[in-house]
């Protein structure tokens, strides 16, 4: 579950400003697989997922920058 990676694709999304670099993506996927995790969490997305969990709104406006 990444969240926003630097690449090409995402850089009309704000990618090369806010997007994780993918070498940190993978390593930390290689992590988790290395660990057996069922679900892998990327980056920030763990700390949404809870914020979703609790204040689906506040996880809404989070994400969106608002």
């Amino acid at each position: 579950m990444p969240p926003l990676v630097n690449t090409e694709f995402s850089k009309e999304i704000g990618g090369e400003e806010y997007g994780m670099s993918p070498l940190a993506v993978a390593e930390e996927l290689l992590e988790g697989i290395g660990k057996d995790d069922y679900e892998i969490k990327v980056g920030q997305t763990a700390g949404l997922r809870q914020l979703y969990l609790s204040d689906p709104q506040a996880a809404f406006n989070a994400m969106n920058q608002i």
